[in-house]
């Protein structure tokens, strides 16, 4: 299990230029050791509940969608990396995008001119300046003359057409890409780092060997600091690795790489106002666990399973759930964070969802990707999914059960129970049986139970998590006889009366038989 924590902002103000927040936001909650991130102390998410109505939620959810007044995560690594050439212009010739990249999935192809100047579009604010920009071209022939110059503009920063440098095409063997360096000088380093809507000019001239000759530009970027991956190149966050365990070098790379890939993506689409510096922890306590800035993640996990890395977009969505108001439910958080990482799986992963209900799974208990993809198919189609309505509701305004039901039109565990195809077995009201909670005194309820015997499956139906029960109240004429193991086997404990705690089989009950005496 990984733990949604907050409400810290990670910021780096000497890394990475501050963002300016549009849309102010108090993120509370309360402290505790977490289980899988040491002994920690981090702000602990609450649990959370419902949505708001049809036509008013989903203008908010459309309202935060646009994210007005934020700078996007991806805008730079989109732009510099030529993946979206309507991004660049060209004063002459044609552009046009190429899938024959030197890294990513598209670069930019030139034809038709001697001479052009490629143009991008203004990019907000830039990550990652430093002393160096490189560009990898790759030439049809190789030329006995050419040079390729670099220019940028910020004219509201006082930047106009800054001359960068100059880097010769002559002799560049044809069929191959080459990286061209261009010094950036101190002084323009420092401009860079404050300005905004900075665009690139690229200039080209070459002889071409014949009138439809491709030359193709890709990986316009500043130079990296020694231990930095590739991978994040023009990315608008860092990662600041903190070791602890010897791992795999290569594997904690792909770990690396799979968050710069994927967080600003995540970060574009569910909050621009994520943190932008990211702490990675390397340990040895349970799978993986996140909050405020920080994910961590277990080496030993991760070496037995090394195809799992789509678990930290599931992580990297925990931080995006890092502002929730307080009382946000905790199984939302997590099957919310499931859906995400289910929405940008990598084919082929073994990681897989319970796609319909079936005996022991309940909302409660998690397994609800599923749940919420049938919403989505059966109430909501043609607007926005569930998850990211419910996710924006959850930031910026207060959630109350009756949120599903001016969502959907129906509540929560009526939805439940038509998912269920009328299946799902359904508790009784406190008091009138024997309830379970998940946590010490009586903290949030799994489900009361009639009198009958529960094994694993059964109590899973009811949305009683196995091995999760901390407190337990048994009004007067009843009693609850607890098993350590599932198929009532294991040590057991008869019990009476309302238990805050458990002394023994706390976490550990899979199994039990509630009586009426």
């Amino acid at each position: 299990m990984c733990v949604a924590l907050g409400p810290g902002r990670g910021r780096e103000p000497s890394r990475l230029t501050q963002r300016e927040l549009a849309m102010q936001q108090n993120a509370r909650g309360r402290t505790r050791p977490v289980f899988g991130l040491g002994m920690i102390a981090l702000s602990l998410l609450g649990a959370c509940s419902a949505e708001t109505g049809a036509n008013e939620s989903d203008a908010v959810g459309e309202q935060s969608l646009a994210l007005v007044g934020e700078p996007s995560f991806t805008q730079q690594k989109t732009v510099l990396g030529f993946e979206d050439a309507s991004a660049w212009s060209v004063s002459a010739g044609t552009r046009a995008a190429s899938t024959d990249a030197s890294r990513g999935a598209r670069a930019l192809a030139i034809t038709g001119a001697d001479q052009t100047v490629l143009t991008s579009k203004p990019i907000g604010k830039l990550n990652g300046v430093s002393s160096k920009l490189l560009l990898d071209v790759k030439l049809p022939a190789s030329p006995a003359w050419g040079q390729v110059q670099l220019y940028v503009d910020s004219p509201q920063s006082g930047i106009y057409h800054q001359w960068v440098g100059l880097a010769s095409l002559q002799g560049l063997s044809a069929g191959q890409y080459h990286t061209l360096a261009f010094t950036v000088s101190s002084s323009l380093q420092s401009l860079l780092s404050q300005a905004t809507n900075v665009a690139f000019k690229v200039e080209v001239n070459r002889p071409r060997p014949t009138p439809s000759a491709v030359t193709l530009v890709d990986r316009l970027r500043f130079e990296l600091p020694a231990g930095i991956p590739e991978c994040a190149e023009n990315s608008s966050i860092f990662i600041n690795v903190e070791r602890g365990p010897a791992f795999s070098e290569a594997l904690l790379e792909r770990i690396q790489c799979r968050l710069y890939d994927m967080y600003p993506v995540l970060a574009d689409r569910f909050d621009r106002q994520a943190p932008t510096w990211l702490r990675l922890l390397v340990e040895s306590h349970g799978v993986a666990g996140a909050g405020g800035n920080l994910i961590g993640f277990n080496v030993n996990h991760f070496s037995a399973h090394p195809d799992d890395l789509d678990a930290f977009v599931h992580e990297a969505m925990h931080l995006m759930q890092s502002r929730y108001q307080p009382g946000a439910p905790g199984w939302f958080i997590e099957g919310g964070a499931d859906w995400v990482r289910n929405e940008y799986r990598t084919p082929g992963t073994p990681w897989a969802v319970v796609p319909e209900w079936r005996p022991g799974i309940h909302y409660r208990t998690g397994e609800v990707v599923g749940f919420f993809n049938w919403i989505d198919r059966t109430y909501r189609a043609g607007k926005t999914p569930l998850v990211e309505a419910l996710h924006f509701i959850l930031l910026e305004r207060s959630y109350t059960p009756a949120m599903w039901v001016e969502l959907t039109g129906v509540d929560l565990d009526g939805l439940w129970m038509q998912y269920s195809g009328g299946q799902a077995p359904v508790g009784v009201a406190e008091g009138q049986g024997v309830s379970f909670y998940q946590d010490p005194s009586y903290v949030r309820l799994g489900s009361t139970l009639p009198a009958g015997a529960y094994d694993g499956t059964l109590l899973g139906s009811y949305g009683v998590v196995g091995d999760d029960i901390s407190s337990i109240k048994v009004p007067p004429g009843y009693s609850v006889t607890v098993y350590e193991h599932d198929g009532f086997e294991g040590a057991s404990e008869t019990l009476t009366g309302d238990h805050p705690t458990l002394s023994t089989l706390n976490d550990e009950i899979s199994s039990l038989v509630v009586t009426k005496l």
